[in-house]
């Protein structure tokens, strides 16, 4: 009886040491103990082959299951991969590789995705619901895209504002607007800081939620300043194509716009005769002539259109009276400036 039971507790250490041995063999390839007859070595092998196995399928699904929680990820760092290959290809130097990648982290923050692509796939509701969570609290800071006509077409203008609208990415010492360009957008600030330079002075600093380029987007003049993105920008947008072809729809706000150009345009040539008048304002008169064509194709140009022709020929009659008054003396003509910060082309 003693010895049936020294054999079953010899039998069970030998079982136990065979177990750990098989188990060390199979993750380390190595063991306390070698196998000793060719069972064991088959056996032993065996388990190093499906050990390796199970491992390597484990760590497939937990990599597959890692990459599917982080496409975008996935995607942005297959992205940076390209744009480092790119630069080695192209031989571009250090500071511009570093403008590159700060711009790629500026756009996409660690996640790959192209907005304008992702929006242009939805139906219309769902894109304006999304372009208004973007853009509304931006938008709603501006005076003369509020609408208030109550005849429940506010809310569509508001939208169609909101969906032309698109985001653009600066870094660091970015030239946004520059002066004496002939840029007609408007730019929303969504975050970042930009400074505001008039004859390469900084006059002030722009922040998140501030706009610039409202003049030029209205009266198609020349820009009167140049900003300059001093941190990491994200802002939106607005051409003067889009602009212009959303306020056709709505003649009240094609009355309204005409009605700012009017007065910003007296507003300049009030300044203009400060700094001594002259044949600025014929030079006006044909640019204007140019333009007006251009914009006489929609029914919002063929008023802003007459507007202006009317303005200018009472321009140019006082013009021709105060030139009479003062032939003597005659007339300067210099540069503009900017009118206040409200004025940033």
């Amino acid at each position: 009886m003693l010895e049936e039971l020294l054999i079953l507790l010899g039998g069970i250490n030998y079982g136990l040491n065979y177990a750990l041995q098989a188990s060390v063999n199979f993750t380390l390839g190595h063991s306390f103990k070698r196998p000793q007859t060719q069972i064991e070595q088959a056996v032993a092998i065996l388990y190093i082959v499906v050990g390796a196995v199970i491992y390597a399928v484990f760590v497939g699904y937990i990599s597959s299951a890692a990459m599917s929680l982080d496409t975008s990820g996935r995607l942005y760092q297959q992205k940076m991969e390209e744009l480092v290959d790119y630069v080695k290809w192209k031989k571009l130097s250090e500071e511009t590789k570093r403008k590159l990648v700060s711009y790629y982290e500026t756009k996409y923050r660690g996640k790959y995705f192209e907005e304008d692509t992702l929006l242009s796939d939805m139906n219309e509701s769902l894109r304006t619901e999304i372009s208004l969570h973007n853009t509304r609290a931006l938008i709603e800071k501006v005076p003369f895209l509020k609408r208030s006509e109550q005849d429940g077409r506010d809310e569509i203008f508001f939208s169609r504002i909101a969906t032309v609208l698109h985001a653009r990415y600066f870094i660091p010492g970015d030239l946004i607007t520059q002066q004496g360009d002939s840029g007609l957008d408007m730019y929303f600030i969504l975050s970042g800081k930009v400074n505001v330079f008039v004859n390469s002075v900084k006059v002030v600093s722009l922040y998140d939620g501030s706009f610039f380029g409202e003049v030029a987007l209205i009266s198609r003049v020349l820009r009167t300043a140049t900003v300059q993105a001093a941190m990491p920008c994200v802002v939106y947008r607005l051409t003067y194509s889009d602009f212009h072809a959303v306020i056709g729809e709505f003649p009240d706000m094609v009355k309204k716009i005409a009605k700012l150009a009017t007065e910003r345009e007296k507003m300049m040539h009030k300044q203009r005769e400060k700094e001594g008048g002259g044949p600025i304002f014929i030079k006006k008169a044909n640019s204007m002539s140019k333009a007006g064509r251009s914009q006489a194709r929609s029914v919002g140009g063929i008023i802003r259109q007459s507007v202006t022709v009317w303005g200018m020929i009472m321009n140019l009659h006082q013009l021709y009276v105060a030139n009479v008054s003062s032939s003597s003396t005659g007339g300067q003509v210099q540069d503009r400036k900017v009118c206040g910060l409200s004025s940033t082309r």
